[in-house]
């Protein structure tokens, strides 16, 4: 696949496949996404702002987790364990093999984060993100799907109950790029 970063700062979208049911707190929305192009292969880029569409109304936070490759984790709806037994990683070497990069809470009433209420659906951008990260998987990684270089992968965890559709998402990232 040939890179696509043009400039300085350039914006990627992605839309996860979400959880259709109803989701505690802690529980897992979307599974680690691809991100692609969020920089460089083997090199560096800063998050600067992310915009979540939200296209289900919910109005409640949502915690971000970002990796350099794509964790093993628990089921769609399940208790986000976050690198244990229950499904997720549960070793140390696991855990630095998925490499995480980062975690980002978008507070919908943050000072951070301005939210913007549609008629069915709700924008919010949180800017300032400042998040480093970086793709250089193992040729391991790469050799098993779990890394593409230039790539990072995002996923979703839910911070309070709220009835999901597996369309309840789209997430902007714009990224600026050394």
């Amino acid at each position: 696949m040939a890179n696509q970063i043009r400039g300085k700062y350039h914006t990627v979208k992605v839309t996860p496949t979400s959880y259709a049911g109803s989701a505690a707190d802690g529980k897992i929305v979307f599974a680690p996404t691809e991100i692609p192009n969020a920089c460089y292969p083997g090199g560096t880029s800063i998050l600067k702002t992310i915009r979540v569409f939200d296209k289900d109304d919910h109005g409640a936070d949502l915690e971000l987790l970002f990796f350099e490759t794509k964790p093993t984790v628990e089921a769609l709806g399940a208790t986000a364990v976050k690198f244990t037994a229950a499904g997720g990683n549960n070793t140390d070497a696991l855990v630095q093999a998925a490499n995480p990069l980062g975690v980002e809470v978008i507070d919908v009433d943050g000072t951070n984060t301005v939210a913007l209420d549609h008629t069915d659906n709700q924008t919010y951008i949180q800017g300032s993100v400042d998040l480093f990260v970086s793709s250089n998987p193992s040729q391991s990684a790469v050799d098993d799907g779990t890394g593409v270089p230039g790539s990072i992968y995002v996923m979703g965890i839910s911070t309070t109950t709220k009835t999901y559709t597996a369309s309840s998402y789209t997430l902007e990232f714009i990224f600026e790029t050394y």
